[in-house]
């Protein structure tokens, strides 16, 4: 006989109740291991323990308990081995899924750090500065434009399903969430940091001087109506294009930096 359980300890280790383990008791879903005559204690195995483990896994796909029940009592081994491999796979699966949700949130963690040292910029319309930037790889994502919780969401799908006929790993991108403006159109861009040569999907920003600022959501247009005009009046530039690029100051809140290049244009977009 190997280790034997009281009921509180069977409870905890499967992360359960005792009350529920009495229910299941009551219903002979999964009866204990051992009832002790003289004082009513019930001890449970590791066996028992693992088939609790088994009942709440159902549970939490709305499995009823009488279903649980029926699989638990037949007596049929190909069902019962067809039913357990089916187990593993849909485990599988949800483990699948939990690694990729912890990717995306290591993802999303490593964003909120980078950004963490920006959340006092200086936010105003009429505060301009100038950086050199190199000249940036993009893959547009036509469709989405409007920034919102609901599109940033959507970026990352949107992006590899449109490469989605070349192998994954010949991409690699900076997780920035960008929008690139023209006179006509506005569409969001990732920036390609890892891309196989002669890439369709491929544009390109113009490395250059570009002049920038800062702002809060409610300030947008305003802010771009004075790089501009400052772009004219101080450089003599009239813009091809506007980058506004989102920076991330708490989960649902952001900011941005508006930039325009002020040397000639010499990539494709």
């Amino acid at each position: 006989m190997g280790k034997l359980y009281t009921i509180s300890q069977a409870a905890k280790l499967s992360n359960t109740t005792v009350a529920t383990l009495h229910h299941y008791d009551r219903i002979n879903l999964l009866k204990p291991f051992k009832v002790d005559k003289n004082t009513g204690y019930r001890y449970y195995s590791d066996r028992d323990l693992l088939y609790v483990k088994v009942i709440n896994f159902y549970k939490n796909k709305n499995i009823s308990l009488e279903a649980i029940k029926g699989i638990f009592s037949n007596d049929n081994f190909n069902y019962i081995i067809d039913f357990l491999s089916e187990s593993e796979e849909e485990i599988d699966l949800e483990i699948n899924r939990l690694k990729e949700m912890k990717l995306e949130i290591a993802e999303l963690k490593k964003q909120y750090i980078k950004q963490n040292s920006k959340s006092r910029l200086p936010l105003s319309s009429r505060n301009f500065y100038k950086k050199k930037i190199d000249r940036r790889a993009i893959v547009k994502i036509e469709g989405l434009s409007t920034p919102t919780i609901e599109n940033f969401n959507k970026m990352m799908p949107c992006l590899y399903k449109k490469i989605a006929d070349r192998p994954r790993d010949q991409f690699e991108f900076d997780n920035s969430i960008n929008i690139l403006s023209n006179q006509s159109s506005s569409t969001f861009f990732a920036t390609a940091i890892k891309f196989p040569i002669n890439s369709g999907e491929i544009s390109y920003l113009p490395a250059g001087k570009y002049l920038y600022a800062y702002c809060r959501r409610e300030e947008l247009d305003t802010t771009v109506d004075n790089l501009m005009e400052e772009s004219y009046k101080k450089y003599k530039v009239i813009p091809d294009f506007i980058v506004k690029r989102i920076i991330f100051t708490g989960i649902f809140n952001w900011i941005y930096e508006v930039q325009i290049c002020l040397d000639s244009v010499d990539g494709r977009l």
